[in-house]
């Protein structure tokens, strides 16, 4: 006897057992039902976790972690908020200009660089990438510099550094992780 008609069978007999299928099995379903805006999907999950967790938690953001220690910036991530939060990888991080290393931004005499530098990546807003998406703009980070914004293109970018993966939901904002280290501009 053939393996699939036993277990077709099987089947059946099962759902006959049972009272037939399931309601609503068999219906088709519309595309625009399975359609939510990001909003409304987000608006349906419990976030438990601050940014400093979500960053904490994720050895991609190990080097940013202590970075933003070290600059006495990550007990702010608990608290404050809604932020967005452009996020440098590790990856980003290695790739900083020669001469310009965690150990020389950490360095005690470079503190007040490294927090301006890390406020550059820091809006007092929560700017989810949906409210990107199609624009084009310029944002004040927390250190008071303009961050050219784009989601024009196939990727966001941020001050020439691409989007790599968006909207990490934390209670207190969202994390962007960026490709780049952002450098605030002489002034």
């Amino acid at each position: 006897m053939d393996v699939k008609f036993v277990l077709l069978a099987t089947g059946c007999a099962i759902l006959a057992a049972c009272g037939g299928a399931p309601e609503g099995a068999g219906e088709v379903v519309e595309e625009a039902d399975l359609e939510a805006s990001p909003q409304a999907v987000a608006d349906d999950v419990e976030i438990s976790m601050t940014l400093r967790d979500v960053l904490e938690s994720d050895e991609r953001f190990s080097t940013l972690v202590a970075a933003l220690d070290a600059s006495d910036l990550l007990v702010t991530l608990e608290e404050e908020g809604p932020l967005t939060i452009f996020a440098p990888n590790n990856a980003a991080f290695e790739s900083l200009p020669s001469g310009v290393s965690l150990e020389v931004l950490t360095a005690e005499a470079n503190k007040a660089i490294l927090r301006d530098l890390l406020a550059y990546h820091v809006l007092s807003a929560e700017v989810p990438s949906y409210d990107i998406e199609g624009r084009s703009f310029d944002a004040t980070a927390v250190n008071g510099d303009p961050l050219q914004i784009d989601g024009t293109g196939p990727v966001i970018s941020v001050s020439g550094a691409a989007v790599v993966l968006p909207d990490l939901q934390a209670e207190n904002g969202v994390i962007h992780v960026i490709d780049t280290v952002l450098l605030p501009p002489a002034n």
